[in-house]
């Protein structure tokens, strides 16, 4: 249970669009100068309305990706999407994208990931976003999230949001007061209202805060140290931290010290603490702390492992929106799918594995009508001394005791499988998927499945679920801020980048946008600015995506277009589609 290493948002997401919303050319890379120079444009051309401009950017972008650059394709992609300065070709998008994403870019993965997800190929959706969402992972602190920020909803139907610019600008904090400090350490922190990046400062907030008592700030700090993340790692002050912390009665700073305890990081190593820890935390109902219980009862670490616990305690965390549970619960349902769908796979796998290996893992897999699947598992562990009488030791206990549960028909299958060195790797990722299928027995605890199959497009969804937070969720704030300063046209380019990556309030933000400001959106076209047509063929592009994503009011927009001829053809077959989506 390794906690990812902290990496620079520049590392997770070169070609971020930050530097220029920051006005921060300190950090930007000297080989894309280019890329930067052009992205600048972009940004301000939207802004100004001034399409030459825009003209001149996207030549730049263009010549940027020409040059192999990453992040000038994936804008190049942004570019052809949209039909801006350029004619729209979903084809050059696609290819741009494509090649932005072999070059590690994460923006053009979450791009294609979500047109894989529009096109029902969640298989390639699911891969793509778990790659995301393990990078977004290492921009988590140990306990909660306090990076994501969920992109705010600017309207409500046809209207504004009235409580958007209270929710955005925050409550008046009193000049000295720590919990006042405590939120500007946040904002620098993680550079929010606008705030450009500044650990040290965050660092010097959090820190007179805390010598005022305020709890919030001892626990964050003492993450900060144990991460070492803008600070010099230091274990001793973490610990510290949370130790003051815990004891002035905050409950979620124990999470911060069961890990310590468990990776034995400036104290010895006891996973009995460091349980004890996770369940007082787990006790005030913090979802950080039934994660971590989760990981326990999964790995094995200092209790009976158990795969049932783990998902119990995954699913509790996933629920109150802890990302990191969510990745758990996707790559649970990632493997119970690719099991379900390889089966004749699995069948030969674990042939080759039990003629050449004499290890031995019972499995029994039960496969209903549907394929839903309830397995038992005896696991012996990687080959030791004496492991052949120990697995087979375990193995006959489990069957005598009734763990195993024999049956006959066509449906059941009994398979003995083993492990050697050259699949070895091939071994762990099949008792992953076939312990991960114990969820079945978890009766009514994961509702995304049902009575369903275990299917990649659940995986995809947890996943796309974490992936949307990783440090590319800093262009919402930046949206945010635009509109919020009167300037549509800056806020539009940037909701209508995070459409393309799949976020659903981008794209009903982005749609509404359109329909409200018109021209003052500044949406541009291939030459010039948008016509009134154009316009209401991208907003009901965009409602469209937002509606397959859940969006009642963009269901019902999309319908009434179609069964008023409001911009569509008069279709009411389509119109009875998106009706029925807004109420199903």
């Amino acid at each position: 249970m390794e906690q990812k290493e902290p990496k620079p948002d520049q590392e997770l997401d070169p070609g971020s669009w930050r530097p220029v919303l920051e006005l921060n050319d300190s950090v930007v890379d000297p080989a894309l100068t280019l890329y930067y120079s052009a992205l600048k444009k972009m940004v301000s051309a939207a802004s100004k309305g001034n399409v030459s401009l825009m003209e001149e950017a996207v030549t730049e972008v263009n010549a940027s990706a020409s040059a192999g650059d990453p992040p000038g394709q994936s804008v190049m992609g942004f570019v052809y999407g949209m039909g801006m300065t350029r004619e729209a070709n979903g084809t050059k998008s696609f290819q741009q994208h494509q090649l932005a994403a072999e070059g590690g870019n994460m923006q053009s993965k979450m791009a294609l990931a979500f047109r894989y997800i529009q096109l029902d190929m969640h298989d390639k959706a699911a891969q793509l976003y778990a790659e995301v969402a393990e990078a977004a992972l290492s921009n988590f602190l140990i306990s909660k999230d306090f990076s994501t920020v969920a992109p705010l909803r600017i309207h409500r139907g046809a209207v504004e949001d009235e409580y958007v610019p209270r929710r955005f600008c925050g409550e008046d904090a009193q000049i000295g007061m720590p919990s006042a400090m405590y939120k500007v350490g946040l904002f620098y922190y993680f550079s929010l209202r606008g705030l450009r990046h500044d650990h040290a400062k965050a660092v010097y907030w959090f820190s007179k805060a805390a010598e005022k008592g305020e709890l919030r700030s001892m626990k964050i700090l003492g993450e900060i140290y144990a991460q070492g993340t803008g600070v010099e790692r230091n274990y001793t002050k973490a610990f510290e931290c949370l130790t003051l912390a815990a004891e002035g009665g905050l409950d979620s700073a124990f999470t911060g010290l069961g890990y310590l305890y468990l990776k034995g990081y400036g104290v010895d190593k006891n996973y009995t603490k460091a349980r004890e820890c996770f369940e007082k935390v787990s006790d005030s109902e913090d979802p950080s702390g039934m994660y971590y219980l989760g990981m326990l009862y999964l790995k094995g670490i200092g209790v009976k492992r158990d795969v049932k616990k783990a998902t119990k305690y995954f699913l509790v965390a996933s629920n109150a929106g802890l990302p990191k549970a969510m990745y758990q619960i996707a790559k649970m349902l990632h493997a119970g799918a690719e099991l379900r769908k390889n089966r004749n796979m699995l069948k030969l796998v674990t042939n080759f594995l039990t003629m050449n290996a004499k290890f031995l893992l019972d499995v029994t897999l039960y496969f209903t009508g549907s394929f839903a699947l309830d397995a038992a598992i005896v696991v012996g562990g990687l080959p030791r001394p004496n492991w052949r009488e120990q697995a087979l030791s375990r193995a006959d206990t489990s069957i005598r005791s009734g763990a195993l549960e024999y049956k006959m028909g066509d449906a059941h299958m009994i398979i003995q499988a083993g492990t050697c060195l050259e699949l070895q790797s091939m071994c762990v990722n099949l008792r992953t998927g076939v312990e991960i299928l114990q969820m079945r027995r978890v009766r009514g605890t994961l509702q995304v499945m049902g009575q369903r199959k275990l299917s990649a497009q659940d995986a995809a969804a947890f996943y796309k679920s974490v992936a949307e937070r990783g440090p590319w969720n800093s262009l919402s704030r930046w949206a945010l801020e635009a509109y919020m300063k009167g300037d549509v046209g800056k806020a539009f380019i940037l909701y209508s980048r995070m459409s393309e990556l799949g976020y659903e309030v981008a794209q009903s933000n982005a749609a509404w946008i359109l329909d409200k400001y018109g021209e003052r959106s500044m949406c541009m076209g291939v030459s010039e600015f948008c016509t009134v047509k154009e316009r209401k063929e991208r907003a009901h592009a965009l409602w469209w995506r937002a509606s397959k994503q859940g969006n009642d009011y963009a269901a019902l927009l999309v319908g009434d277009a179609y069964y008023y001829g409001r911009g569509k053809e008069r279709d009411f077959v389509r119109a009875a589609e998106a009706y029925m989506q807004n109420l199903n």
